[in-house]
């Protein structure tokens, strides 16, 4: 037998390079919010992050239906049994992200053994916002979620490719797990607090309810990198052992609807771990051959802003599919932000082609797939001197992420010093370019002069009115530029995590090809799971995916664990 690699609980590099850096959670915050990561100083500074360069060749949106003969999924693999070593354990977790490392404590406090699998050096999360609808922070508040509007409006959104009753499965349960986790942090860390998010969008016809997103703060990291350090630091309290370097490659079945357990690691050092297999495995964002099955139209994006780069490749679905596992069945959903290059307000936009091209009065997520649409997927936000002004008058019509500032904690004022320190940043940085003059600002922005010109000129026509016949703007959202120094914001699109996988019931178990029958000893949580979100990410809860990562953990690791019913989980 080979000597093992001894590569459990080895957070050193977690540790320090969250401390150190915070780069991934701390300053890309607006992309990392379960919806996003976010901005430093101000809501809407875009700071440098590890980027992977997405093509931008115009593709045909279409189903997983083809192109292609084969996909690699599909084609069988020889059962490896070469393994230098065999671990017992209840329960296996594959994946430390927030989904991963909530299931694993949940496990074992339900008595479990547990182990987790970890394809990198350390633990993975981001951003810090997080969902959840009835937890503590929001009663204190006085805050109330219409949770039966907006579970009807996540239905229709998704086109009714969903399961309803996961959606309530969130709503009803995410405040007591988001107050669960947090209890767990408190005991690490007393200084830290959770409070609100202070910004949504608040339109008409599309929303975001106020106060629906959570932000873990006061700890030493921040944000989401506090609630792992704490999660797993209550792990290995509990007797979990963490496994880092190992990835999962293939599943042990025994029959057709039976999982056993999991071989991990690396050809010629193989480890196969038996018990109960938990996915936690995250998107498959990173695997561009999964893209072209299933969302083609994911390529026109200008840059993957996923983390870490390259490592999430969909190797939970891809197990899960060759075990016999089903996809889910309605069209997959990607989260994309315009958060890669300049500020997104609710001002004039324009294209390459000078031209006005939609209503601004949309959130963040409604304005990515436009810009996307774009000739050559450049698009411009335009706007004068005035605009700190005009921006804190929108905040009740409008705001969110990219529009507001995304770290503002709920009862924070928008800092306008904060906003004027962020735009003269993205200058330095050329996501945001200036001139004395429209037709200066048109150089900068290397478009026709004379059409830009005529757009702004109308634009202001429509303004004066107060009826935009062009668009339908509401007239509360439409400020003139008319004041120099005049902006334009190079608007660019990120594509943070694709939250749709294998199918699965409301306990968690994964589904054979039938969608009904659930697989014994299989459970998915977090990204590679399914069902959930289709078609699109709406961010009526922004931060939903971090807040079903963790109430899905919960939940998924509690019934591998044996849980009966969930009214246990309360007791």
């Amino acid at each position: 037998m080979q000597e093992e690699k001894d590569t459990r609980i080895s957070r050193r590099s977690f540790l320090t390079g969250a401390a150190a850096t915070g780069a991934i959670a701390a300053a890309s915050a607006v992309g990392l919010a379960g919806c996003t990561t976010g901005g430093g100083g101000g809501g809407n500074e875009q700071k440098p992050a590890e980027t992977t360069p997405a093509e931008t060749t115009p593709t045909t949106p279409s189903g997983p239906t083809a192109q292609k003969a084969v996909w690699s999924w599909e084609i069988p693999e020889d059962t490896i049994t070469d393994f230098v070593e065999e671990k017992p354990y209840d329960v296996i977790v594959v994946g430390c992200g927030l989904a991963g490392m909530s299931a694993a404590v949940a496990a074992a406090q339900q008595g479990a053994k547990v182990a987790v699998l970890e394809k990198t050096d350390q633990p993975n999360v981001r951003g810090l916002h997080v969902a959840a609808v009835d937890t503590s922070a929001q009663r204190a508040a006085g805050i109330t979620i219409n949770k039966y509007q907006s579970a009807r409006d996540l239905i229709r959104w998704s086109g009714k490719r969903v399961k309803e009753e996961l959606h309530w499965l969130f709503i009803n349960n995410s405040g007591r797990a988001i107050d669960w986790c947090f209890d767990i942090c408190k005991e690490k860390n007393p200084e830290m607090y959770l409070t609100m998010w202070d910004a949504c969008y608040r339109g008409e016809d599309y929303y975001e309810n106020p106060g629906a997103t959570h932000i873990f703060s006061g700890g030493p990291l921040r944000w989401n990198n506090d609630i792992a350090d704490c999660m797993v630091t209550k792990g290995e309290a509990l007797g979990v052992d963490y496994f880092y370097e190992m990835p999962g490659v293939q599943l042990v079945k025994d029959g057709d609807f039976k999982v056993t357990g999991i071989v991990a690691g690396e050809p010629g050092n193989y480890t196969k771990f038996n018990g109960t297999v938990i996915l936690a495995t995250g998107d498959f964002g990173g695997n561009d051959e999964m893209i072209d099955c299933y969302l083609p139209w994911v390529k026109r994006v200008h840059q993957k802003i996923y983390t870490p780069v390259d490592m999430n490749t969909g190797d939970g679905h891809i197990m899960g599919m060759r075990a016999g596992a089903s996809m889910q069945a309605g069209a997959h959903a990607a989260m994309i932000h315009p958060q890669v290059g300049g500020p997104v307000y609710c001002f004039l936009r324009v294209n390459k082609n000078a031209e006005r091209y939609e209503n601004e009065d949309i959130s963040a997520i409604g304005c990515s797939t436009s810009i996307m649409m774009q000739p050559d997927q450049i698009a411009w936000c335009v706007y004068d001197g005035n605009f700190i002004d005009y921006l804190v008058q929108s905040l009740p019509y409008g705001g969110g992420l990219m529009w507001d500032q995304v770290m503002r904690e709920w009862g924070a004022p928008f800092n306008r010093e904060q906003e004027m320190t962020s735009t003269e940043r993205n200058i330095e940085r050329g996501n945001v370019v200036t001139a004395d003059t429209i037709e200066g600002l048109a150089a900068a922005m290397e478009i026709d002069p004379t059409k830009f010109k005529a757009t702004v000129d109308r634009y202001n026509e429509v303004v004066k009115a107060g009826v935009d016949e062009d668009f339908g703007k509401r007239k509360e959202l439409l400020f003139p530029i008319l004041e120099p120094p005049f902006y334009a914001s190079h608007m660019m699109t990120g594509l943070l995590t694709i939250p749709t996988g294998l199918s699965i019931n409301s306990k968690m178990q994964v589904l054979g090809a039938d969608f009904v029958t659930p697989f014994e000893g299989l459970y998915a949580v977090g990204n590679v799971g399914g069902d959930f979100f289709a078609q699109d990410y709406p961010t009526i809860f922004p931060g939903h995916s971090h807040g079903r990562a963790i109430t899905f953990g919960r939940i998924g690791g509690s019934y591998a664990a044996g849980m009966a019913k969930l009214d246990d989980l309360y007791q």
